[in-house]
């Protein structure tokens, strides 16, 4: 009887302190949309806090742009959503006992990059028994004769007598 009502208060003694860890926090929610009202998923939700004593929070978005991000309470934070493509928003919010619901509307950034483009020959190229190489990318320019030039070319061996082995 004495172990049930060991267990019985440590059980207590952790809800009680489960309650007073969550009534110490405020929850900030909302959604993250585009200009016409899309969801953007997997947003970024940063909350710094002013105090240094205090932890940074973050939060990412769901599919349907919803998030929840607790704070503690009684703190001023500076919140920082942002989204690969769109300009990032930010906002100064000091929590108190109620919760908060803020909504992020973002804007396209026009600044951003269309594509990139990257144009790559590669120095060697092997198809079935002919290996074909790129001499301009294994020389310098100080070579004087071609034996120089093809001593540089990987795999490729000169003899003294000139003769070339692969």
């Amino acid at each position: 009887m004495d172990q049930k009502k060991k267990w019985i208060r440590i059980l207590l003694f952790t809800i009680n302190f489960t309650l007073y860890g969550f009534a110490q926090q405020t929850l900030v929610q909302g959604k993250v949309t585009d200009s016409i009202q899309n969801p953007l998923p997997y947003a970024n939700i940063l909350a710094i806090p002013q105090a240094n004593d205090q932890d940074v929070k973050f939060a990412i978005s769901e599919n349907d742009g919803s998030y929840k991000l607790g704070l503690v309470k009684n703190q001023t934070y500076e919140i920082t959503v942002s989204y690969l493509g769109y300009k990032p928003q930010t906002l100064t919010i000091t929590t108190a006992d109620q919760d908060v619901i803020k909504n992020f509307t973002l804007k396209e950034n026009p600044d951003q990059l269309d594509e990139v483009i990257i144009k790559y020959t590669p120095p060697i190229t092997v198809k079935k028994d002919t290996i074909t190489y790129d001499v301009t990318k294994f020389v310098t320019g100080e070579e004087r004769k071609l034996r120089d030039a093809l001593k540089k070319l990987p795999g490729v061996e000169v003899d003294r007598e000139g003769n070339v082995m692969v």
